[in-house]
């Protein structure tokens, strides 16, 4: 499948038929999603069109669960920063708390904007290289860090 135009998070070429556990054995540190997701449905994209040991040329690993009663979305872009991901109308200084969560500091945005949930909370933290941008839509106000506590371990 050719590059995908208009999407941010879908830069680059969509690789399929290839496993998380592959991922992880190429990448050079902990690949955190793996922990949350397994190798369950999930799209990944490289900035070259077949897929390459070289973690340089990784570009994003997207995830996305719907339940009854949640929504879990989660974006890894691959050699960024998390500061160059924050949404300003979300991390407000108001909104914003850091949570270290088993040693990792996580910036979390409490942001009411869903009408389906009584909670969203966005998620943000660099681990290994890699940016982990974390949307949790519930009516469970602790989903987010139970989920955290779950990626991060």
């Amino acid at each position: 499948m050719g590059a995908q135009e208009g999407d941010i998070l879908r830069n680059g070429y969509l690789i399929e038929d290839i496993s998380l556990t592959q991922l992880s054995e190429c990448f050079d540190g902990k690949l955190l999603a793996q922990n949350l997701i397994g190798d369950r449905n999930f799209e990944f994209y490289s900035k070259t069109n077949a897929f390459s040991e070289n973690t340089n040329d990784w570009y994003s690993l997207l995830y996305s669960e719907y339940n009854t009663d949640s929504k879990i979305i989660m974006h890894c872009m691959f050699g960024e920063k998390a500061e160059d991901w924050k949404i300003d109308m979300v991390f407000t200084d108001e909104a914003t708390k850091v949570l270290d969560i088993n040693g990792v500091n996580v910036e979390i945005a409490k942001f009411d904007l869903s009408l389906q949930y009584n909670f969203c909370y966005y998620a943000l933290f660099d681990y290994d290289g890699v940016v982990y941008d974390l949307r949790v839509y519930s009516d469970d106000e602790n989903m987010i860090t139970d989920i955290l506590e779950k990626l991060i371990r």
